[in-house]
């Protein structure tokens, strides 16, 4: 669960298409396929913001190709923080094109701030999306899938909405106190 007082509610920004994706920087996780997005969307569309947030993996052998990639996509790239409020408060859409998950503590955060996400359809992801009306599933792998998911998200009257309903959705599925709640009666305590 997430924790709704700490995670609290934010207002959208209005003055540019903003998204978000915190991850570890491995390919599992959608990396390549948000960068390539990021890098084709740059292309004819000046008035999105795209910031990546997260560590490389040591000794990844996929680190330098990730490297490569975040130079040539222009994305804002920023080391993960332990405070991460302060970037899902400036961003309107949280997005983790992940190739499996548990259950996503980052959508769930972005959730919680009132934020829209666009996030893969498998098991743990898809948990927290219900499509269209917090956000966008995509199909694993597929960036063009996720460009146009990126570029269907791209209306400030939708945000708002798609981000209300998020913060509802973990107010009533994802509440800390009541996750903890059903693990205590669920395990007899």
């Amino acid at each position: 669960g997430v924790n709704l007082k700490h995670f609290y509610y934010s207002k959208m920004s209005t003055d540019k298409h903003s998204f978000l994706m915190i991850s570890r920087l491995l390919p599992e996780k959608g990396i390549f396929e948000y960068l390539n997005a990021v890098k084709q969307l740059k292309i004819n569309h000046n008035n999105m913001e795209f910031t990546l947030v997260g560590n490389y993996e040591d000794n990844h052998p996929k680190n330098k190709a990730i490297n490569q990639l975040i130079r040539e996509s222009k994305v804002n790239y920023i080391k993960y923080k332990k405070d991460i409020r302060p970037l899902i408060e400036k961003h309107n859409v949280i997005v983790l094109p992940s190739y499996r998950e548990g259950m996503p503590r980052t959508l769930l955060e972005g959730m919680a701030m009132g934020k829209a996400i666009i996030t893969t359809d498998v098991p743990g992801c898809k948990e927290t999306v219900k499509n269209g009306y917090n956000g966008y599933l995509i199909k694993q792998g597929d960036v063009k899938d996720l460009e146009k998911a990126i570029l269907k998200i791209c209306d400030f009257v939708k945000l708002k909405r798609m981000g209300k309903n998020s913060r509802a959705i973990a107010e009533k599925k994802f509440d800390v106190n009541f996750v903890n709640d059903l693990i205590v009666n669920e395990i007899g305590l």
